[in-house]
């Protein structure tokens, strides 16, 4: 793998834990309490999509 694979790797585990996240806080709002709307490590242009 690529140095460029491994980064685009991490950003889709990260989208997808953010994904999980977002289903269980449907059921749970207390898991909403101190945590950001979105990952400081990606890229602005990330979010823009």
């Amino acid at each position: 793998m690529q140095m460029a694979d491994l980064l685009l790797a991490a950003q889709v585990c990260k989208y997808a834990n953010r994904v999980s996240y977002q289903v269980l806080n449907q059921h749970s709002p207390r898991l909403t309490r101190g945590l950001p709307e979105r990952e400081d490590s990606l890229e602005e242009a990330y979010w823009d999509r």
